[in-house]
């Protein structure tokens, strides 16, 4: 029986999972609850659903390689952000494994040092963890939510900027412009169609990169508190360590070697939990890597094809593909950087687990 006793691991995610059982993710509500989230979400997948379809079924409308590099950019966004949300929930049992991993290391973590001191440092880590990923959950929700709204407000900005400051009388629904390519069943003739239509592609914008961010911010999450385990393990063997030689008898000894034994056992159950969460988003990075070449080649083509006639859309294009650029160097950055840490950590954590590193040195 350990001195050291913290909440569990899903107590410091809380956050967390409570927006993944909003999003039918993770399971954590009442039943009522649960039937008005799974309504919610069914709502988003439809909306982002047919969005997909009638942005597909827009291909005729690809004159020239800048209109079809316009048009892939937003259907692959739309498409990977149904992916990602619907292999979540899919793969929800492969997620509550990987919460229980983790549960697993955040036990034998507290089990390693049983002093009070050990145990308030290991509980601070684990706040500095949650605030952290709470603090990237919220940043990276309202980005890709305010990115979509924000593109989703061109067409209007367009519209009020030729009516009013370049003279073009707008004398039907149809001249208006939408925030996505698509093709409808209907002739968009009137103002109610068109702001039918509008919503229409809003919501299923924002259901598609709340997709999107879900996965990432499970994953990022996941990587975070995996961090967190490891550099507990890592302070804990540097601790002892550096401790000056000194004549050790038996007795101690002994508990030197039960605790590196924790240790190890603390290491390879974190060891396990890594790869089980290499196995978990392997395929969804996958996709995601390969969109992301052709989204950055199509971005870099569709830039060179701008032409700067004095009107303001080609400045509202520039500035809409600087900001999907810069939020594609971020992600890349997040995931690069956190997979960089784990792999020092985990190498330094097996280099001073040696016999060498710990056990004192024979006068």
């Amino acid at each position: 029986m350990t001195r050291c006793s913290l909440p569990s691991f899903q107590y410091f995610g809380r956050d967390i999972f409570e927006l993944l059982g909003n999003l039918r993710v993770w399971s954590c509500h009442s039943r009522d609850r649960r039937v008005f989230h799974l309504i919610f979400v069914a709502y988003l997948f439809a909306l982002n659903f047919l969005l997909i379809i009638s942005e597909i079924l827009d291909v005729g409308n690809y004159h020239d390689l800048s209109s079809f590099a316009a048009h892939i950019n937003p259907l692959f966004l739309h498409f990977l952000g149904l992916f990602k949300w619907s292999y979540c929930i899919i793969r929800r049992a492969d997620i509550v494994g990987l919460v229980e991993c983790m549960e697993r290391c955040h036990l034998l973590a507290q089990q390693i040092n049983l002093q009070d001191v050990d145990c308030w440092e290991y509980r601070l880590k684990l706040n500095r963890c949650q605030k952290y990923s709470t603090l990237f959950m919220n940043v990276w929700l309202f980005v890709a939510i305010g990115g979509v709204c924000q593109w989703c407000t061109n067409p209007i900005v367009y519209d009020f900027y030729e009516q009013y400051y370049s003279g073009k009388i707008i004398e039907s629904s149809a001249m208006r412009r939408l925030p996505y390519p698509g093709l409808f069943p209907w002739e968009i003739n009137s103002i109610s169609r068109y702001v039918m239509c509008f919503a229409f592609q809003l919501w299923g914008g924002i259901a598609s990169t709340v997709g999107v961010a879900v996965f990432d911010i499970l994953n990022l999450t996941f990587m975070m508190y995996a961090c967190a385990q490891l550099n507990h393990l890592k302070d804990t063997l540097i601790a002892k360590s550096e401790k000056p030689d000194e004549s050790y008898n038996k007795i101690q000894i002994h508990q030197l070697g039960e605790k590196l034994m924790r240790c190890i056992r603390h290491h390879c159950q974190v060891l396990i939990f890594l790869k089980k969460l290499e196995e978990f988003s392997s395929g969804p990075m996958f996709v995601q890597c390969l969109g992301i070449i052709v989204a950055l080649c199509l971005i870099s083509f569709e830039a060179s094809t701008i032409q700067f006639n004095g009107s303001i859309e080609p400045v509202m294009k520039t500035i809409m593909m600087f900001e999907y650029w810069c939020s594609i160097v971020a992600e890349l950055f997040l995931y690069c950087y956190m997979a960089s840490e784990l792999g020092q950590l985990v190498k330094f954590n097996y280099l001073y687990s040696t016999d060498k590193n710990i056990f004192p040195k024979d006068k």
